[in-house]
C-alpha cells in the first residue's frame, strides 16, 4: 500500500492503518494554515478565493465595462491554486503569497481568454 506521506490522485494524504488499509486525512488537514495580512493565523478556505475574485471582477464590469466571471471559473482558478499550495507541502502561508499565485493562474489562463 501507499507510505506514510503519499499523495492520492485526488491530493489526499493516506497512511496505512493497523489493518493495512490506507487512512486518508482530512483534507483541511493537509492544507497550510493562513497568515493574514493583520497577523492573524485563520485555516485554508478556498471559498474565500472564490469571494474575492467574485467582487473584484464585478468591478471591472462597473468601471470598465468587462464581463464578470461566473462563479464556475472563480471556482476552477480557485481549485488550481489549492493544487498548487498543497504541492508545496507548506505548514504556514501568507495572504500575499495566495494573492500571487492567483495572478498567476490568471496570467496563465489569459492565454485562453484575455
Amino acid at each position: 500500500m501507499g507510505s506514510p506521506d503519499s499523495d492520492d490522485a485526488d491530493g489526499s494524504s493516506s497512511a496505512e492503518g493497523g489493518d493495512g488499509e490506507p487512512v486518508l486525512q482530512p483534507y483541511q488537514e493537509l492544507m497550510p494554515k493562513v497568515r493574514q495580512s493583520d497577523g492573524f493565523i485563520v485555516s485554508w478556505s478556498r471559498e474565500a478565493i472564490v469571494k474575492q475574485l467574485l467582487t473584484e471582477t464585478k468591478l471591472a464590469k462597473e468601471f470598465y465595462d468587462v464581463d464578470p466571471m461566473s462563479r464556475e471559473e472563480a471556482e476552477n482558478i480557485a481549485f488550481d491554486v489549492e493544487h498548487r499550495i498543497l504541492s508545496l507541502r507548506l505548514k504556514f502561508i501568507s495572504g500575499p503569497l495566495i494573492r500571487e499565485l492567483v495572478n498567476n493562474v490568471l496570467l496563465g489562463r489569459a492565454k485562453d481568454k484575455p
